[in-house]
């Protein structure tokens, strides 16, 4: 359901890369990361980055009815397992 980041993401530059190929009759260069992510967002049409919002908004309606009903909610999230991360250790 992240269709929508994405394709909105990659049409938000459009009017860009529609004036930079026109002054320069050439895409810009945009870095590795970006550019793989244009690449995914020109994929998605419109129909299905709206189904996407859609479901992202059901999922945030129901997120929020079941986890804030409390006016101070507290969550705890694992982003990983932690431990010493020692200066001088080369990472595995």
């Amino acid at each position: 359901a992240t269709q929508d980041i994405w394709y909105d993401d990659y049409h938000a530059f459009d009017n860009f890369r529609d004036k930079y190929w026109a002054d320069h009759q050439r895409a810009p260069y945009v870095t590795p990361p970006t550019r793989a992510a244009w690449n995914f967002g020109k994929t998605i049409s419109r129909p299905d980055r709206d189904d996407a919002a859609r479901k992202v908004q059901v999922f945030r309606s129901w997120f929020y009815d079941r986890f804030f009903q409390d006016s101070q909610p507290l969550f705890i999230m694992p982003i990983e397992n932690t431990g010493p991360r020692y200066r001088d250790d080369p990472p595995e």
